[in-house]
């Protein structure tokens, strides 16, 4: 099995077995809970209040990895919104469309960089004052390095700041030029523009290939990364039987 689906397996399956009710009355005070957050009525909205630290510590992991998987989702999401242009009948032109994608793509790709160092963090602090702080740490240290040196490759892509999430290239701005001079009114159409409008439509399709083909590769590096990721934490954070090592003890899947 996959790093990625090893380590989702289970996360899930100890944090069912922590959150499940153990009683008629629990179960009760669960649905009650339950149908006053989705249907967003009056009464309690938390199931059980002072957590342990395992339990907190459970629930920073479980939170910080739908975060990630979360991100993944949206790249892989991305990669089939830029094959596509839904606005036809709307002020939204097919570039600045694409170029929209093609930076929320490289945003989403900065974020999840910075989920998977923030996750990280959160684990090699609660090992801190534990007999395994200096495994975790080294581990963490580790896996740090390896996520910062392989997406900076991913998106060191000319003109594209990460902090800004600003994306320049040769081929979006020609596209925006095209696109402007055959939007012209009717009246100062010519054989020119016509010509413009030939040369915009095949620029247009080969910059929107040439994005979603470098997306789909990048979104296979991506899954790669991630399942080395999950497979290496799965071994600092499980043992050999799928049962999870907390900071203070072990808990049974």
């Amino acid at each position: 099995m996959p790093g990625l689906e090893k380590f989702q397996s289970a996360l899930i399956t100890i944090a069912l077995k922590v959150t499940e009710p153990r009683s008629e009355e629990e179960w009760k005070k669960f649905t009650e809970v339950v149908k006053n957050n989705i249907l967003d009525l009056g009464g309690p909205t938390v199931f059980r209040s002072g957590l342990s630290q395992n339990e907190l510590f459970l629930r920073k992991m479980t939170w910080g990895f739908f975060e990630i998987t979360g991100s993944y989702e949206r790249l892989l999401d991305i990669e089939t919104y830029i094959t596509k242009f839904p606005f036809r009948k709307s002020r939204v032109t097919k570039t600045r469309y694409l170029r929209f994608i093609f930076e929320a793509y490289l945003q989403e790709i900065y974020i999840l960089r910075e989920r998977l160092i923030s996750f990280l963090t959160i684990i090699a602090r609660s090992f801190r004052k534990t007999s395994r702080n200096e495994h975790v740490n080294k581990v963490s240290t580790m896996l740090s390095k390896m996520v910062i040196k392989s997406f900076d490759k991913i998106i060191a892509i000319r003109g594209f700041h990460v902090h800004s999430y600003r994306y320049s290239e040769k081929d979006f701005d020609i596209l925006n030029s095209l696109e402007v001079m055959t939007n012209l009114e009717p009246d100062v159409d010519t054989k020119l523009t016509g010509l413009l409008k030939s040369y915009y439509e095949i620029s247009h399709r080969t910059v929107r290939k040439k994005s979603h083909q470098r997306i789909k590769e990048n979104n296979a590096v991506v899954r790669k990364i991630l399942d080395a990721f999950f497979e290496s934490l799965f071994m600092v954070l499980f043992d050999r039987d799928g049962n999870v090592i907390f900071p203070n003890k072990t808990i049974k899947a």
